[in-house]
């Protein structure tokens, strides 16, 4: 909506862009890539640096925290809630979006990582060169909007899921490491070959 009092996106979506030739310094202001966004959150594990002289020239994509961040180009509309960057920018696959405090950002990044948000970005994109969607398309995905007491208890459930889903891989990798060791230790000779080969002429 056009009217202030109703707004809840502060000031316009923009997206970022990368230095020239692809250099990239080992020092300086931490760089977000869409290899960057995981499903509502932001995963630094290997991520760029620019020059703070590059970082000031891209003032408007400037990131403080607290913002909702999204890949437009390649992965389309990942979407993740950057709450550990508070100086920090973003290349132009990703786009950035502010709310004031009548959207909790974590509520916009479950949706738009959802099947409705999915649904709209499909409708959107596209798929000429490498799959994309621009800033302009991406204020036009249309976002449920039930009071902030509502939200609250929807970010709660993805929260709790999302601790299920972590416990569940962790122990599944934990089994794969298990069946792997009892299968080492068996090749290593803890066992006997020799009763097995007896049995098996």
């Amino acid at each position: 909506s056009n009217d202030p009092k109703e707004r809840i996106i502060e000031g316009p979506i923009k997206s970022g862009s990368s230095p020239e030739g692809g250099i990239y310094p080992s020092k300086g202001i931490t760089f977000v890539q869409a290899g960057n966004i995981k499903e509502n959150r932001i995963d630094l594990t290997n991520h760029e640096k620019i020059s703070p002289d590059f970082h000031r020239k891209l003032k408007r994509s400037q990131l403080r925290g607290n913002e909702v961040l999204v890949t437009i180009a390649g992965t389309i509309g990942k979407a993740g809630v950057n709450t550990i960057i508070e100086d920090g920018n973003i290349n132009q696959a990703v786009a950035i979006i502010r709310l004031n405090n009548r959207m909790l950002p974590l509520f916009l990044s479950a949706f738009l990582n959802s099947d409705g948000g999915k649904v709209q970005f499909d409708k959107h994109r596209h798929d000429f060169g490498t799959p994309n969607i621009n800033t302009t398309e991406l204020a036009k995905v249309v976002v449920p909007y039930p009071p902030r007491q509502v939200q609250s208890q929807i970010v709660k459930g993805v929260v709790g899921f999302e601790k299920e889903i972590l416990k569940a891989k962790e122990k599944s990798s934990k089994s794969e490491q298990l069946k792997s060791e009892i299968i080492t230790e068996f090749l290593i000779g803890k066992k006997n070959y020799k009763n097995i080969l007896e049995q098996v002429k």
